[in-house]
């Protein structure tokens, strides 16, 4: 669900991949991978296991999507 939402507001600007965990269940975490060719890891957006809980209302799907188009406007300004 939350993958169709984030595909519906950014199109092909973010690829989504879900990845299971063998260990822990229900843990949920978001990242936006940097490129790491220019030394920037993968910065963490939201995560269930760490407090931000299930993304089940809208205020917080809006909170993923600005701290989303926040890197992503980060990362083209950083191109220019």
């Amino acid at each position: 669900m939350l993958k169709n939402q984030l595909e519906h507001v950014f199109g092909d600007a973010i690829s989504i991949i879900g990845e299971p965990t063998r260990t822990t269940t229900y843990k949920f975490d978001v990242w936006i991978l940097e490129n790491e060719e220019e030394g920037r890891g993968p910065v963490l957006l939201h995560s269930k296991k760490l407090g931000d809980g299930l993304v089940d209302s809208d205020p917080k799907f809006q909170k993923i999507v600005t701290k989303i188009r926040h890197q992503l406007e980060t990362q083209e300004n950083e191109n220019e």
